[in-house]
């Protein structure tokens, strides 16, 4: 028999509340070779891109290494960032993924990287209110 699943409330549910605090990044001037091997050993489809600083510059995906041309992260990364703050709902957060076809979405504060949101989150909220 099949259980039905009882869906949070993503209107009162906060990216604060599931996002991942691991804020694994890559700057621009690393290698393409470089960032697929971090892809590959972190198990990732993408990451932020941030300058000297942590601030938040640009998004790498695993899409981009196989459908851009370049030689660094600087070359193929996205600039038109989509991010969110810790206080959006995750209503939200899965709005913009949709919208935008875009499989994780960076969490800021001042311009800073928090930690990300990816659907792999949204999949553990809906598995841990059922």
């Amino acid at each position: 028999m099949t259980q039905m699943m009882t869906l949070p409330d993503l209107t009162t549910v906060f990216v604060r509340d599931i996002m991942n605090n691991d804020k694994a990044t890559v700057t621009a001037d690393l290698t393409i070779a470089e960032l697929a091997r971090k892809l590959i050993d972190l198990r990732l489809t993408g990451l932020p891109v941030v300058d000297a600083n942590g601030a938040l510059t640009g998004m790498v995906s695993e899409y981009d290494v196989i459908s851009r041309r370049g030689s660094t992260v600087s070359d193929i990364m996205s600039r038109g960032l989509i991010s969110v703050t810790e206080d959006a709902s995750v209503e939200q957060v899965a709005s913009l993924m949709g919208l935008h076809g875009i499989r994780r979405v960076p969490v800021v504060r001042g311009g800073q990287l928090v930690g990300t949101v990816s659907r792999a989150d949204l999949l553990r909220l809906f598995l841990s209110s059922g």
